[in-house]
């Protein structure tokens, strides 16, 4: 699942590298941006700390159930004004400005972020485009200037140059309301010098593609605000399809185990809470990839958002009798399903032993043989993924070869079994191998709701995902109760009224009509 929290330094990094008018600029002009910022770190942090102490923030709109405040631990997060029951909606919110990311623009409409089988293509810039007239007309006046700066420039601007000269032309349009992204927090005095220094660069690129007035200063603010703070837009499968800023959601908290998840309907962020909360309870979210083993989820937290997560998922894995299977071994002893250690980098070179606390049977392996077939793994999985738009078949082969190696040696939680998985599923049914996409989407199942709590998406998806396949396989009664099981989750992880929900609805209500036709219950007339 990719997460709805997005930092996007590692794509403005790729775009310093391989833009030339990035390249371009010369170390004085580094030099100079570097000392002009160093004398506004001292301002800078006193504005944070500033904002930290106040309570409130100017224009802040909220839902009625919910409420801002100070807290010493985390600053500031959202909370709830009373009992709130399973599946309701916490907030939702439209974006201040989203784009379709740079993979998807022939995919999705920039202008709804909907997917339809047939899309018209903006006729001077050739890179946007939409599902409809209505929907170009609609976003038209995002476009007009944006699409001569396409036509213009030789390099096409990434999704993250993008987002941020649609959040500055919106700004010159309507002044009042960047009020809202003022009031997220820079976190610039955590960042990197390097880091500023490539902002600064970027600044320069954002400058070429919109006419601002800008001081620099104000433009790293930006790039840091948005790093911090943007979304990932997903998709009805928890793909990521795009970035956006959505500036009342991006003030709740991160969670290991929250309370709430973050799910799109188009590019309307919709926060919808998966266990009941009680009054006065912190409203939280997930910012990364839950499937993520925890030492990875607690760095990419600490890298991207400045802290160390201390939920109790994170604190559970710091205890060595607490193994975390999304990076575990699995016991050897058939039938033991329990995760063991993995080997530590350090000793590589010792054959190492470890009683399974399920079995209790001792567990031997050669620490250099387990990294080595982990790499080997890895190696097959990803040219298995090089492969998908030249040859599925050959695809196919490399990423059973990936499992093969995974599934005698990986726990199957293992984030890597589950990458595995899920791109084999995807390529059987293609192929229409509908017993072995069937097979591993079981799996799937059994993993996420080993992984995740009842109410989550995910499992959602996949029970629809399976359910789909056994009706292709004519399996109707277990097909049907697999699409019954995901709309009972669908309706409190979207709610109601999704396009997901509904469509699973819809399809629930045509195959039932479609068996009562083939056992004769009615005349399909």
């Amino acid at each position: 699942m990719t997460p709805p929290r997005l930092s996007f330094i590692d794509e403005i990094d790729d775009e310093v590298v391989t833009n030339p008018a990035v390249r371009k600029i010369n170390q004085n002009d580094n030099t100079q941006m570097s000392k002009t910022e160093e004398t506004n770190l001292a301002e800078i942090k006193s504005k944070n700390q500033a904002a930290v102490q106040s309570s409130t923030i100017k224009d802040l709109k909220l839902g009625n159930n919910v409420y801002m405040k100070e807290t010493t631990e985390k600053g500031r997060g959202i909370f709830a004004t009373e009992n709130i029951k399973l599946g309701e909606s916490i907030l939702e919110e439209k974006p201040y400005a989203a784009v379709v990311d740079d993979n998807n623009l022939d995919k999705f409409c920039s202008g709804c972020f909907a997917k339809p089988a047939k899309l018209l293509r903006c006729s001077a810039c050739n890179l946007l485009h939409y599902c409809s007239e209505k929907c170009q007309k609609s976003d038209w006046k995002q476009h007009k200037e944006e699409c001569k700066t396409f036509v213009r420039l030789k390099h096409k601007p990434p999704a993250s140059i993008r987002v941020i000269c649609r959040i500055l032309r919106k700004h010159s349009d309507d002044k009042d309301s960047y009020t809202a992204i003022e009031n997220l927090n820079t976190n610039r005095t955590k960042f990197k010098q390097e880091e500023i220094e490539t902002f600064a660069q970027l600044s320069i690129l954002v400058k070429e593609c919109v006419k601002i007035s800008a001081a620099a200063g104000e433009m790293i603010d930006l790039f840091c605000r948005l790093t911090c703070n943007s979304f990932s837009v997903l998709d009805a499968e928890m793909i990521g399809i795009g970035v956006g800023i959505y500036t009342n959601t991006a003030l709740i908290n991160h969670s290991c185990v929250p309370n709430c998840l973050a799910v799109f309907d188009g590019s309307k962020l919709m926060v919808r809470n998966i266990r009941p909360i009680q009054k006065n309870e912190e409203i939280t979210i997930t910012y990364t990839d839950l499937g993520l083993p925890t030492m990875e989820r607690r760095r990419e937290l600490n890298e991207r958002y400045f802290f160390l997560c201390r939920c109790e998922l994170c604190k559970r894995y710091e205890f060595k009798e607490n193994v975390d299977p999304r990076n575990a071994l699995r016991c050897k002893t058939e039938g033991c399903l329990n995760p063991i250690e993995p080997p530590n980098p350090l000793d590589l070179q010792e054959e190492i032993v470890v009683k399974c606390s399920n079995c209790k049977q001792n567990i031997s392996y050669d620490a250099a043989d387990v990294e080595n077939q982990i790499k080997e793994s890895i190696d097959f999985y990803e040219k298995g993924m090089n492969l998908l738009t030249q040859d599925e078949k050959r695809a196919i082969s490399q990423l059973e070869r990936s499992f093969e190696l995974q599934k005698n040696l990986l726990h199957i939680s293992n984030q890597n079994v589950i990458k595995t998985r899920k791109s084999l599923i995807e390529l059987y049914s293609k192929q229409r191998n509908w017993p072995m996409a069937l097979s591993h989407s079981r799996q799937l199942i059994d993993v996420y709701r080993f992984l995740f709590t009842e109410w989550h998406p995910l499992i959602g998806i996949q029970l629809l995902v399976t359910g789909r396949i056994l009706l292709c396989m004519h399996q109707d009664d277990e097909g049907m109760q697999n699409l019954r099981d995901s709309l009972r989750i669908l309706e409190v992880s979207h709610g109601y009224q999704h396009n997901l929900t509904k469509s699973v609805a819809d399809i629930l209500k045509q195959m039932e009509r479609e068996i009562a036709i083939r056992q004769g219950k009615f005349d399909c007339l």
